[in-house]
Protein backbone atom coordinates (compact mmCIF):
# COMPACT_ATOMS: atom_id res chain seq x y z
CA UNK A 1 0.00 0.00 0.00
CA UNK A 2 1.77 3.23 -1.23
CA UNK A 3 1.10 5.59 1.19
CA UNK A 4 2.22 10.22 0.46
CA UNK A 5 2.34 12.81 3.33
CA UNK A 6 -0.22 16.21 2.93
CA UNK A 7 1.02 18.91 5.05
CA UNK A 8 -0.56 22.03 6.26
CA UNK A 9 1.55 24.92 6.57
CA UNK A 10 -0.23 27.27 9.57
CA UNK A 11 1.25 30.60 9.67
CA UNK A 12 0.94 33.45 12.58
CA UNK A 13 0.54 36.92 12.68
CA UNK A 14 3.42 38.75 13.95
CA UNK A 15 2.85 42.39 14.25
CA UNK A 16 4.14 45.31 16.13
CA UNK A 17 1.64 47.77 14.31
CA UNK A 18 -0.80 47.06 11.93
CA UNK A 19 1.18 48.94 9.32
CA UNK A 20 4.26 46.37 10.03
CA UNK A 21 2.07 43.68 9.91
CA UNK A 22 4.20 40.27 8.36
CA UNK A 23 3.14 36.45 8.33
CA UNK A 24 5.74 33.77 8.64
CA UNK A 25 5.49 30.05 8.58
CA UNK A 26 4.72 28.59 12.48
CA UNK A 27 4.06 24.79 12.35
CA UNK A 28 3.25 22.19 9.83
CA UNK A 29 0.50 19.75 10.44
CA UNK A 30 1.29 16.47 8.65
CA UNK A 31 -1.20 12.93 7.69
CA UNK A 32 -0.61 9.85 6.13
CA UNK A 33 -3.00 9.07 3.15
CA UNK A 34 -3.66 5.96 0.63
CA UNK A 35 -2.41 7.16 -2.54
CA UNK A 36 -5.28 7.11 -4.90
CA UNK A 37 -4.05 9.67 -7.68
CA UNK A 38 -1.76 12.50 -8.13
CA UNK A 39 -2.94 15.16 -5.27
CA UNK A 40 -6.41 13.79 -4.97
CA UNK A 41 -5.57 12.93 -1.45
CA UNK A 42 -4.86 17.02 -0.36
CA UNK A 43 -6.54 19.02 1.65
CA UNK A 44 -9.87 20.38 0.36
CA UNK A 45 -11.05 22.29 3.16
CA UNK A 46 -9.72 23.61 6.81
CA UNK A 47 -11.55 24.71 9.82
CA UNK A 48 -10.51 25.76 13.24
CA UNK A 49 -12.51 25.12 16.22
CA UNK A 50 -12.58 27.51 19.57
CA UNK A 51 -10.17 25.48 21.22
CA UNK A 52 -7.71 26.03 18.43
CA UNK A 53 -7.73 22.66 16.67
CA UNK A 54 -7.45 22.52 13.06
CA UNK A 55 -10.11 20.83 11.41
CA UNK A 56 -8.85 19.31 7.67
CA UNK A 57 -10.74 16.86 4.97
CA UNK A 58 -9.00 15.69 2.18
CA UNK A 59 -10.06 15.48 -1.21
CA UNK A 60 -10.15 11.79 -1.28
CA UNK A 61 -10.01 8.80 0.26
CA UNK A 62 -7.16 8.59 2.92
CA UNK A 63 -8.15 5.25 4.31
CA UNK A 64 -9.74 1.59 3.57
CA UNK A 65 -12.43 -0.63 5.05
CA UNK A 66 -12.15 -4.61 5.23
CA UNK A 67 -14.99 -5.97 4.25
CA UNK A 68 -13.85 -9.36 3.90
CA UNK A 69 -11.03 -11.43 3.25
CA UNK A 70 -10.13 -9.99 -0.44
CA UNK A 71 -13.03 -6.69 -0.10
CA UNK A 72 -11.44 -3.67 0.80
CA UNK A 73 -12.87 -0.02 0.57
CA UNK A 74 -11.85 2.97 0.45
CA UNK A 75 -12.89 5.75 2.37
CA UNK A 76 -12.80 9.39 3.71
CA UNK A 77 -11.05 10.69 7.12
CA UNK A 78 -11.18 14.22 8.54
CA UNK A 79 -7.86 15.14 10.58
CA UNK A 80 -8.01 17.23 13.88
CA UNK A 81 -4.88 19.05 15.12
CA UNK A 82 -4.51 20.23 18.40
CA UNK A 83 -2.98 23.75 18.07
CA UNK A 84 1.08 22.55 19.57
CA UNK A 85 0.43 19.95 16.03
CA UNK A 86 -0.19 16.67 17.34
CA UNK A 87 -3.52 14.68 16.70
CA UNK A 88 -6.62 15.37 18.62
CA UNK A 89 -7.34 11.86 20.87
CA UNK A 90 -10.53 11.23 18.57
CA UNK A 91 -8.21 12.08 14.98
CA UNK A 92 -8.67 11.03 12.63
CA UNK A 93 -12.61 10.61 11.89
CA UNK A 94 -13.86 7.76 10.15
CA UNK A 95 -17.26 7.20 11.38
CA UNK A 96 -19.97 9.96 11.60
CA UNK A 97 -23.54 8.67 12.84
CA UNK A 98 -22.59 5.14 11.98
CA UNK A 99 -21.64 6.72 8.29
CA UNK A 100 -18.15 5.24 7.56
CA UNK A 101 -17.66 7.51 4.54
CA UNK A 102 -16.77 4.58 2.52
CA UNK A 103 -18.57 5.53 -0.67
CA UNK A 104 -16.36 6.63 -3.13
CA UNK A 105 -17.88 10.39 -3.28
CA UNK A 106 -15.51 13.09 -2.46
CA UNK A 107 -15.17 15.37 0.44
CA UNK A 108 -16.64 18.98 -0.19
CA UNK A 109 -15.90 21.22 2.32
CA UNK A 110 -15.70 22.19 5.96
CA UNK A 111 -16.95 24.87 8.46
CA UNK A 112 -17.52 25.95 11.51
CA UNK A 113 -21.08 26.64 12.69
CA UNK A 114 -22.11 29.40 15.34
CA UNK A 115 -21.39 27.61 18.37
CA UNK A 116 -17.92 26.38 16.99
CA UNK A 117 -19.19 22.61 15.69
CA UNK A 118 -17.89 21.38 12.79
CA UNK A 119 -19.96 21.39 9.71
CA UNK A 120 -18.19 18.55 6.98
CA UNK A 121 -20.20 18.24 3.43
CA UNK A 122 -19.28 14.79 2.00
CA UNK A 123 -20.67 14.64 -1.38
CA UNK A 124 -24.66 14.71 -0.84
CA UNK A 125 -24.25 14.90 2.37
CA UNK A 126 -23.52 17.51 5.24
CA UNK A 127 -22.36 16.02 9.16
CA UNK A 128 -22.53 18.34 12.30
CA UNK A 129 -19.97 17.15 14.61
CA UNK A 130 -19.13 18.28 18.10
CA UNK A 131 -15.83 20.24 18.05
CA UNK A 132 -14.30 18.96 21.19
CA UNK A 133 -15.54 15.08 21.46
CA UNK A 134 -15.50 14.18 17.37
CA UNK A 135 -19.00 12.73 17.67
CA UNK A 136 -21.53 13.19 15.03
CA UNK A 137 -24.40 16.13 15.94
CA UNK A 138 -26.76 15.48 12.72
CA UNK A 139 -26.68 14.48 9.56
CA UNK A 140 -28.57 15.37 6.26
CA UNK A 141 -28.35 13.82 2.71
CA UNK A 142 -29.94 15.47 0.49
CA UNK A 143 -32.83 14.14 -2.20
CA UNK A 144 -32.97 13.53 -5.66
CA UNK A 145 -35.06 16.84 -5.74
CA UNK A 146 -31.53 18.60 -4.69
CA UNK A 147 -30.60 16.74 -7.41
CA UNK A 148 -28.41 14.16 -5.24
CA UNK A 149 -25.78 15.66 -6.27
CA UNK A 150 -22.40 16.72 -4.75
CA UNK A 151 -22.89 19.74 -2.63
CA UNK A 152 -20.46 22.94 -1.56
CA UNK A 153 -19.24 23.46 1.73
CA UNK A 154 -21.89 24.59 4.04
CA UNK A 155 -22.05 28.20 6.09
CA UNK A 156 -24.04 29.21 9.10
CA UNK A 157 -24.95 32.36 10.26
CA UNK A 158 -25.03 33.76 13.82
CA UNK A 159 -28.65 32.34 14.61
CA UNK A 160 -27.26 28.64 13.78
CA UNK A 161 -28.97 28.72 10.50
CA UNK A 162 -27.45 26.57 7.65
CA UNK A 163 -27.09 27.59 3.78
CA UNK A 164 -25.90 25.38 1.18
CA UNK A 165 -26.32 24.91 -2.51
CA UNK A 166 -25.14 22.58 -4.76
CA UNK A 167 -21.21 22.39 -6.63
CA UNK A 168 -22.68 22.02 -9.99
CA UNK A 169 -25.65 24.78 -9.13
CA UNK A 170 -27.01 26.04 -12.48
CA UNK A 171 -30.99 26.56 -11.83
CA UNK A 172 -30.45 24.93 -8.71
CA UNK A 173 -31.36 26.13 -5.31
CA UNK A 174 -29.74 27.40 -1.67
CA UNK A 175 -31.40 25.38 0.69
CA UNK A 176 -31.28 26.59 4.39
CA UNK A 177 -31.60 24.15 7.46
CA UNK A 178 -32.10 24.46 10.97
CA UNK A 179 -29.19 23.66 13.37
CA UNK A 180 -30.09 20.50 13.83
CA UNK A 181 -29.98 20.27 9.73
CA UNK A 182 -33.37 20.00 9.55
CA UNK A 183 -35.06 21.93 6.01
CA UNK A 184 -36.26 25.31 6.28
CA UNK A 185 -36.83 26.12 3.11
CA UNK A 186 -34.99 28.07 -0.16
CA UNK A 187 -32.93 31.05 0.02
CA UNK A 188 -32.77 31.22 -3.53
CA UNK A 189 -35.18 28.84 -5.34
CA UNK A 190 -33.12 29.05 -8.60
CA UNK A 191 -29.78 30.32 -9.30
CA UNK A 192 -29.79 32.06 -13.03
CA UNK A 193 -26.06 33.05 -12.86
CA UNK A 194 -25.49 29.41 -11.67
CA UNK A 195 -21.94 27.76 -12.58
CA UNK A 196 -19.39 25.55 -10.76
CA UNK A 197 -18.98 26.49 -6.80
CA UNK A 198 -17.27 24.86 -3.66
CA UNK A 199 -18.16 27.14 -1.17
CA UNK A 200 -21.12 29.80 -0.10
CA UNK A 201 -21.03 31.97 2.82
CA UNK A 202 -23.42 34.15 5.22
CA UNK A 203 -23.31 37.36 7.02
CA UNK A 204 -23.62 36.73 11.07
CA UNK A 205 -27.37 38.39 10.91
CA UNK A 206 -28.17 35.72 7.84
CA UNK A 207 -29.37 38.29 5.58
CA UNK A 208 -26.66 38.59 2.86
CA UNK A 209 -24.94 35.47 0.76
CA UNK A 210 -21.82 35.40 -0.81
CA UNK A 211 -21.27 32.76 -3.78
CA UNK A 212 -18.53 32.11 -5.45
CA UNK A 213 -18.37 30.70 -8.82
CA UNK A 214 -14.99 29.66 -10.04
CA UNK A 215 -16.79 28.34 -13.25
CA UNK A 216 -17.12 32.23 -13.98
CA UNK A 217 -14.72 33.85 -12.00
CA UNK A 218 -17.12 35.60 -9.64
CA UNK A 219 -19.21 36.39 -6.43
CA UNK A 220 -23.26 37.16 -6.33
CA UNK A 221 -24.78 38.81 -3.80
CA UNK A 222 -28.30 37.61 -2.68
CA UNK A 223 -30.07 39.89 0.36
CA UNK A 224 -33.18 39.45 2.15
CA UNK A 225 -33.99 42.64 4.52
CA UNK A 226 -34.99 40.06 6.98
CA UNK A 227 -32.81 36.79 6.34
CA UNK A 228 -33.81 33.26 7.03
CA UNK A 229 -37.88 32.56 6.88
CA UNK A 230 -38.86 35.72 5.27
CA UNK A 231 -39.43 35.08 1.31
CA UNK A 232 -36.65 34.45 -1.25
CA UNK A 233 -33.44 36.52 -1.63
CA UNK A 234 -32.83 38.76 -4.16
CA UNK A 235 -29.31 39.41 -6.67
CA UNK A 236 -28.37 42.72 -5.55
CA UNK A 237 -24.43 42.52 -6.30
CA UNK A 238 -21.59 41.08 -8.68
CA UNK A 239 -17.97 41.38 -7.39
CA UNK A 240 -15.08 40.84 -9.70
CA UNK A 241 -17.11 41.02 -12.70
Amino acid sequence: MTKKLATILVALLLTSSIALAQWTQSKTYSYKAVLKAANLWGPHGVAVDPEGKIWVCPFEATDTLSLGSSSLLTRRQIFVFNPNGTQASFSPIRIILGDSLNNNNTSRGINTDSDGNILFSSFNRIFKINYKTGVGIAKVEMSAAFGGNSVTAAASDSAGNIFVTRVSNANQSVRIFDKNLIYLGNAVDSIKTGSLSRTITVSGDGKTLYLAQFGSSRVFVYYNDFGPGFGAYTLIDTIMT
